[in-house]
């Protein structure tokens, strides 16, 4: 029984590690994120998306397009996520949180803010962004 007990700690603890470490991998592609649309950098957001990605009737080639699009039509990108939280389960994870982004065009400010969900996948032992953009 003991034996049993000791060998489910172990268990336990190298599962919350792996968590852990996977949790902190997802924060990192969401803050890679903000800082690729905050400095307008296309070839810097495009590497978080796995080539896999699709959603809304969107895959990478015309996902790519479309930032490549917003990215490049603004003078300024100023993007802020708030109230970040991540779920990792396996190979799946899923950030949601709210945002505040203002961005300028030809001198003239926008702001938007809102909830955002971002579905992200394990692929080659590197988390990617598979949808939810």
């Amino acid at each position: 029984m003991r034996r049993f007990f000791l060998l489910f700690i172990l268990l336990f603890s190298l599962s919350a590690c792996s968590s852990k470490s996977d949790r902190d991998a997802v924060l990192a592609v969401a803050v890679e994120r903000q800082q690729a649309l905050t400095s307008r950098d296309i070839n810097r957001y495009l590497p978080l998306l796995s080539p896999h990605y699709q959603d809304k009737g969107r895959d990478y080639a015309v996902k790519a397009r479309e930032l490549t699009d917003i990215l490049t039509s603004f003078d300024r990108i100023d993007y802020r996520s708030l109230d970040r939280r991540v779920d990792v389960r396996g190979d799946r994870a899923t950030v949601t949180g709210s945002y505040e982004l203002r961005v300028v065009r030809q001198g003239k400010a926008m702001e938007l803010a809102g909830k955002e969900e971002l579905q992200l996948r394990k692929e080659g032992g590197e988390w990617k962004i598979v949808g939810g953009l």
